[in-house]
């Protein structure tokens, strides 16, 4: 019987510890999601800052910002006008950081854009994190991230700018009611390309 005893007090003990190293991996694991939702939220405060400094500023205003986001995930603008848009953006022109639709910064988008900017959309409603910018047209560029046009088969200037290596810069200009997101660091590896 005092056999018995232990070796289901045994077995329990197993069972708890087993627990909770379950627990620690899972909790360490959240730590690493949030931080890359973290700096993603970050980013975008940072931005909409920006914005708001530059609205005082008036037209023809730019600013530079470095900023620390989530290893390759991506921004994104809709406007308001824009019926592709997030429901999450409908009605408002909005900037959001979203996962990446890349592994990695070293690969380039293939396809049409229409179809890129498809899976841009369904990221960003489902994974996404996004600002509502009122009453402004946001324009982003970006030639670190070229899309390949299909026809031409070159790439081209993409609307989407990607987080690489955590850091990004980004001018910020003003024009009227618009802000132009200048990402133009341009990749190495295409940089050829683009300028031809």
């Amino acid at each position: 019987m005092k056999g018995l005893l232990r070796n289901v007090l045994g077995l329990i003990l197993a069972i708890l510890g087993i627990l909770i190293i379950m627990y620690g991996v899972y909790q360490l694991y959240k730590v690493f999601v949030n931080q890359d939702i973290e700096k993603a939220k970050h980013a975008l405060d940072v931005l909409e800052a920006k914005v708001k400094a530059l609205d005082e500023m008036g037209s023809g205003a730019n600013l530079n910002v470095t900023l620390i986001g989530p290893d390759t995930w991506m921004l994104y603008a809709w406007n308001a006008e824009d019926r592709n848009a997030p429901d999450r953006c409908y009605f408002s022109s909005c900037l959001c950081a979203c996962p990446s639709l890349l592994p990695s910064c070293d690969v380039v988008l293939q396809g049409q854009s229409k179809d890129v900017l498809q899976q841009a959309k369904e990221i960003c409603q489902d994974k996404g994190i996004c600002r509502s910018m009122p009453e402004k047209n946001i324009i982003l560029r970006s030639h670190i991230l070229p899309l390949i046009d299909p026809v031409t088969e070159r790439p081209s200037i993409s609307p989407i700018i990607l987080f690489c290596k955590n850091f990004i810069e980004i001018r910020i200009t003003k024009q009227e009611k618009s802000y132009i997101f200048d990402n133009d660091r341009i990749n190495e590896k295409y940089n050829s390309e683009i300028s031809k």
